[in-house]
């Protein structure tokens, strides 16, 4: 027959407590908590079984009660206050004390004796020190045989660290401090004293040990990248606690996950999260929860740079192993590890180990660094004026005579378009880094000034090609160092690049109309910037009536003939170039080819002007011929160039 009644119900019933002594309502908690046992009780079960007498006849039982036989007592050990109690490798030292037998089945009353034999649950034999202390650790109970049910006996629990544990229950009453001591760094140490009691009626004793805020620490596990660097990718974790074997096996439970956030003028907010197979979702300000549990093998994925782990309530104490796991390495260098907050520490690798400490809570830092190498660009800029007053050529190129910015392409091998493009200005100090991710060979590299031509297509520039910068040209040139420098483990090499402003000059040669070279005539030149400046072709020498005006910026310039040579007529008008311009007509079929263009810029101009005597001088003032000839550079967009010579009639 089933019965739908508690346990207390029918006891109450039957007028009765499980000692056989009459029901009161007044004394029901001495004997039941809710509708059962009062825990950690005794109990004896009879039960009375009458055969048919002909046939076979079964019983079939089923109980949860743990079963103590006769003569036996448990002592069993307990942690309250964490969830970590399986990963608490912390011995606790006990003593069990008994009457002496004085013969017959009877005791002496105030004579004890210290047991030493008992049996652990897995039946191995329980190890005694000499003064026949035994040690338990969480969870753990030795059973105690022999003793009689009338025999007493007491339980000690041996230096109990007050600050490690701030509350002790025996069968969930709260110890009598049985002695006190200073001897031990000035740490209180106690000694846990059960009363004394008959094993027939306390057939278990169950110590169990409330952990103190210093005693429940935390580990911390923190992700970060290298200074400078980002990154949206997630890293994975492997966790490892002691268990109380003492040896470190995967921690297998819950843990928060929280992000600091920075809101400025010293105001942080710290922003929990749940993550669902990597998918996270904040929790609101304020609000703390459990982010998940750890699989099986204790890993923990999904995590960002900048979340943090927390794992909570571990006792201090508790080794600890943390490993990141499935990093790409073509991706990642091995990660520096920092812990703090703990003892034992060694890291490895991807690998941290330590001991949590009391009061204090260990912190890992895993610092991932970028798997990749440099090459870092330098850009000069020269003047290819032929001194600037100190005697040296080719000097630094002023600031207002250089673009407002321009692009440098990161090539591989012989490849058409570059893999990197990087824009640099004046604020950038004129210099960039292209990152490669790998371990590639950098001498697989090379870095050209480009000219882009349309969306995601670039020219390159070559070495000694020429390149239209806003108003100014400018030659290329490359210095790629093949030594390598390796700084914070990033292998990295330099690649200079100079561009070179390109000027102009004006050569004037002055005939007489037999072609006999003139000395003696002055010209003004003036032209772009305030540019003024007087000369006079030479009177003897191999450059007689020659004169060149050199360093020349693009623009136009005005000629005037300001003295003519003795018994010469003057120019009647000034004569007007252009320094870089791109208009005239070939005069001449050689020329060089560097690329392919259609445009035609004229630097190098020569002038040949033939004048008159005097007596053959017209009214007007007299005629003249001046001849220019040009030798140019020639641009298109696209860094394409070709040098050809030129000649315009005046």
């Amino acid at each position: 027959m089933e019965s739908t009644k508690t346990i207390k119900e029918l006891f109450k019933e039957a007028g009765y407590f499980p000692d056989g002594t009459a029901w009161n309502d007044n004394k029901v908690s001495d004997y039941f908590k809710g509708d059962t046992f009062k825990d950690y009780s005794s109990h004896t079960m009879r039960m009375f079984y009458f055969e048919r007498g002909a046939g076979a006849s079964n019983l079939h039982m089923k109980f949860n009660l743990p079963v103590v036989p006769d003569g036996s007592i448990e002592v069993k050990k307990e942690l309250s206050n964490t969830d970590k109690e399986k990963y608490a490798n912390v011995r606790f030292k006990f003593k069990v004390y008994a009457q002496k037998s004085k013969g017959n089945e009877t005791f002496e009353e105030n004579t004890y004796e210290v047991l030493k034999a008992a049996k652990m649950a897995d039946g191995t034999a329980v190890t005694f020190d000499d003064d026949g202390a035994f040690y338990l650790k969480p969870g753990q109970k030795a059973t105690f045989s022999g003793l009689k049910d009338h025999q007493k006996y007491y339980v000690e629990e041996i230096g109990v660290k007050s600050d490690e544990y701030d509350d002790i229950k025996i069968n969930e009453v709260s110890y009598t401090e049985y002695t006190e001591n200073e001897n031990e760094e000035g740490k209180k140490v106690r000694d846990i004293r059960t009363s004394k009691e008959v094993a027939e009626n306390r057939r278990l004793v169950v110590f169990t040990n409330n952990c103190s805020a210093a005693n429940k620490r935390e580990l911390r596990i923190t992700k970060a990248m290298q200074e400078g660097q980002m990154t949206d990718g997630t890293f994975s974790f492997r966790i490892y606690l002691t268990s109380t074997e003492g040896e470190l096996v995967p921690y297998v439970g819950p843990y928060y996950l929280y992000c600091v956030n920075d809101r400025g003028e010293d105001k942080k907010e710290t922003i929990y999260y749940k993550n669902d197979n990597g998918t996270l979702t904040a929790l609101e300000s304020g609000e703390v929860e459990v982010a998940g549990d750890t699989n099986s093998s204790g890993e923990i994925t999904g995590i960002p740079v900048g979340y943090t782990i927390s794992i909570t309530q571990i006792l201090s104490g508790t080794e600890f192993k943390v490993e990141e796991i499935n990093l790409n390495n073509q991706e990642y260098k091995v990660p520096t590890i920092t812990v703090s907050g703990c003892k034992d520490v060694v890291t490895s690798n991807n690998i941290a180990t330590g001991t949590i400490e009391l009061g204090n809570d260990a912190s890992v830092l895993v610092t991932n660094h970028k798997n990749y190498k440099v090459i870092k660009v330098e850009k000069q800029w020269k003047d290819s004026r032929k001194s600037d007053g100190t005697g040296e050529g080719n000097p630094d190129l002023e600031d207002d005579l250089k673009p407002q910015s321009t692009f440098l392409g990161l090539y591989y091998r012989d490849a058409v378009q570059p893999e990197q493009v990087k824009e640099v200005d004046a604020t950038k100090q004129w210099a960039c880094e292209f990152e490669i991710p790998g371990n590639p060979n950098l001498s697989d590299y090379k870095v050209r000034e480009v000219v882009k031509n349309g969306e995601n297509n670039y020219n390159p520039v070559n070495s000694e090609e020429y390149i239209k910068l806003g108003n100014y040209i400018y030659q290329v040139t490359y210095s790629d160092s093949e030594k390598t420098e390796t700084t914070e483990g990033v292998e990295e090499k330099t690649v200079s690049v100079v561009n070179t402003l390109q000027r102009g000059s004006i050569e004037i040669t002055k005939n007489n109309a037999n072609k006999e070279k003139l000395g003696g005539a002055e010209f003004k030149i003036t032209g772009p910037d305030n540019y003024e400046e007087t000369v006079t072709t030479p009177s003897e020498g191999e450059n007689k009536g020659v004169i060149t005006i050199s360093d020349l910026l693009p623009g136009e310039y005005v000629i005037t003939e300001t003295k003519a040579p003795a018994n010469y007529n003057l120019l009647a008008n000034p004569i007007t170039v252009v320094v870089g311009t791109t208009e005239g007509e070939s005069a001449s079929s050689g020329f060089t080819v560097v690329g392919d263009s259609n445009t035609h810029y004229y630097y190098d101009l020569k002038m040949e002007i033939t004048n008159n005597k005097l007596f053959d001088m017209p009214a007007a003032g007299g005629g003249f011929r001046a001849t220019i000839f040009g030798v140019g550079i020639m641009i298109i967009a696209g860094g394409w160039y070709i040098i050809r010579r030129r000649r315009r009639i005046i």
